[in-house]
């Protein structure tokens, strides 16, 4: 069932290598020590809790990468790395946290490919044409402060607080880099840790009348392509177009089933009963 709260959003997501500062002349920064400073306990579980509510802005990301087989040795030693790209280490331009949650948009096809969100992501904008449907979708995510180990949960990623107070946050997050080796198996290279610097901005209202919002991506998915299913049928025709010249149809009652059914699309048989072409 569709239902709005009183949350707002994750603005516009970018990937967290996209904006890469200079936080200093020296390339020789050591980033378990430089981004370190006071964590107040009180104001992120006052958040947590839903008791005061905050808007932060992205300042800056920072990049650092070691050897795999150094990390957690005395060997250890970080290094800038401004141009690598973190696979899916997707963040915001700006998050409130409000009422101890945040909204993360929705945004479909994912980076994974997956191609029943693709067929969806499709349907779902010719449903918004038609309809002239102009509200954005939303999942719910938690705000959760661990105070013993200084760590929290924001848009669903566990992340270690390196400082914290009313003003600005800090946060970082270490995870394996990998490659494919000659046995085709993929083996861990490098460790890379990010930094996230947030500082607080204008506190922005939500405004639920022109979101929806859901408890989980799922959910969201399925109410979508019920909703194209409701107003296109069984199938949906598209004709060709000056950028697309072929006639295209999908089959939204299979597309449905697929996903409430958790089944993975995978083979080329699969694809065509999900959609295809109907005149070359």
């Amino acid at each position: 069932m569709l239902h709005l709260k009183n949350f707002f959003t994750l603005s516009i997501t970018i990937l967290l290598t996209s904006i890469v500062c200079s936080c200093s002349s020296s390339d020789d920064i050591d980033p378990d020590v430089f981004f370190k400073g006071n964590v107040d306990a009180s104001f992120l579980s006052e958040l947590s809790r839903g008791e005061s509510s905050i808007t932060l802005e992205l300042k800056g990301s920072y990049i650092f990468t070691m050897d795999y087989a150094t990390f957690g040795t005395s060997e250890q030693e970080w290094e800038r790395a401004d141009n690598i790209q973190l696979d899916g280490q997707i963040f915001a331009e700006k998050i409130t946290i409000h009422q101890g949650r945040t909204l993360d948009l929705l945004v479909i096809p994912p980076v994974s490919g997956n191609y029943i969100e693709d067929c969806i992501s499709t349907l779902w904008y010719n449903y918004c044409q038609k309809t002239k449907f102009d509200k954005e979708i939303f999942v719910e995510c938690r705000f959760d402060f661990n105070a013993n180990d200084k760590k929290l949960t924001l848009d669903n990623r566990e992340f270690e607080v390196e400082k914290a107070d009313n003003n600005e946050i800090i946060l970082s997050v270490i995870s394996p880099e990998y490659r494919t080796d000659e046995n085709k198996e993929r083996v861990p290279v490098s460790m890379t840790k990010a930094i996230i610097v947030l500082s607080k901005t204008t506190f922005e209202e939500p405004d639920s009348e022109n979101i929806l919002t859901f408890e989980t991506r799922k959910e969201a998915l399925t109410t979508m392509i019920k909703m194209a299913h409701q107003e296109f049928g069984d199938t949906l025709h598209i004709a060709p177009t000056m950028l697309f010249p072929h006639d295209i149809t999908y089959d939204i009652a299979q597309i449905e089933y697929y996903l409430l059914n958790d089944i993975p699309c995978k083979t080329q048989e699969d694809r065509e009963k999900l959609c295809w072409y109907t005149s070359y």
